[in-house]
């Protein structure tokens, strides 16, 4: 968001214009002073944001479907009780917001080196065997949706 903000990019998101505003920011802004000033306002944009995907996804007869992967870092980012906490509000905030949310969360809880699962020591997204586990994760609470809607 920072980045759009200095590069006088417009998000289609009213919200986002409306904390800038609020913030009294503009396009010519650092980086970092962006970032400081707008972390106040965080969880209320992210609120916003789902509900808008939400509204317009309904507008068009579109389900909404999020799911929220836990990041891979080293030590123990995995198991890190601030973290997971706030991976559980972004869950929050989306299911509020109307999306159907299949639990990831627990994707990685058997692995005791995340580091294993990096697709590179430099690159800290998940390798194949990360993505299996996603997937074996997330199979039963989609298929299990996707038949839902089937019904209807």
């Amino acid at each position: 968001m920072s980045g759009a903000i200095e590069e006088d990019r417009h998000l289609p998101f009213s919200c986002v214009d409306e904390a800038i505003a609020r913030a009294g920011l503009g396009s010519k802004q650092v980086a970092i002073v962006v970032r400081q000033e707008m972390q106040s306002e965080a969880p209320s944009m992210v609120q916003q944001t789902y509900a808008e995907i939400v509204a317009e996804a309904r507008s068009r007869d579109i389900d909404t479907v999020a799911t929220f992967i836990p990041r891979l870092e080293s030590g123990t980012a995995l198991h890190d009780p601030t973290k997971l906490e706030k991976v559980r509000d972004q869950e929050r905030w989306a299911r509020e917001a109307g999306f159907v949310i299949p639990p990831s969360s627990t994707a990685f809880d058997a692995v005791e080196n995340e580091e294993s699962l990096w697709l590179a020591k430099w690159d800290r997204h998940p390798n194949v065997e990360g993505h299996r586990l996603i997937a074996e994760t997330l199979y039963e609470p989609l298929y299990a949706h996707l038949s839902r809607l089937a019904e209807r």
